[in-house]
């Protein structure tokens, strides 16, 4: 049996390094291949749409953002660190923000390990983030990957795995 999201579907996409170079909707700002194809599944599915950007954390995807530099792989929550080009967002941040727009349950997370583990710590057991695309791709006898979640997401716009 699969999870139950109710009627108001919260998907929360990763941001990524590539950007636009001009302030525009914040999911829209970022130009990589899984972001991009992320924000159209998840308007496919009239999702309430944030992004979870490592400079402005929990981010309504309509707010109008200008290009930034800043990285998770700079914080605690990555397996090996680099250096920071700008301060990571903290916990406590994402917490107000995830209480503020009133997340609650399961939400979908269309993002790596390091933007889990943030979300995890700065909503505790407030909201479940779980990968459908990742869990499908498992089924199917695939991996992880990012290239077979891209793959699924295409093949299930405007609706769920």
């Amino acid at each position: 049996m699969g999870t139950s999201y109710g009627p108001g579907l919260v998907v929360i996409v990763g941001c990524g390094k590539n950007k636009q170079n001009y302030p525009t909707a914040i999911a829209d700002l970022y130009t990589g291949t899984y972001q991009r194809r992320a924000v159209a599944w998840a308007r496919s599915m009239r999702a309430r749409l944030f992004i979870l950007s490592s400079a402005h954390g929990l981010v309504h995807g309509d707010v109008v953002t200008a290009p930034y530099e800043a990285t998770l792989a700079s914080s605690s929550y990555a397996n090996t660190p680099v250096a920071a080009t700008h301060p990571p967002v903290s916990a406590a941040k994402v917490r107000g923000q995830v209480m503020s727009y009133g997340l609650r349950g399961p939400v979908i997370l269309l993002a790596g390990a390091t933007y889990k583990a943030l979300l995890v710590e700065a909503a505790g057991d407030r909201v479940q983030p779980v990968n459908p695309f990742a869990d499908e791709a498992v089924r199917r006898g695939w991996d992880r990957r990012n290239g077979y979640q891209l793959k699924l997401m295409g093949e299930y716009l405007g609706r769920m795995p």
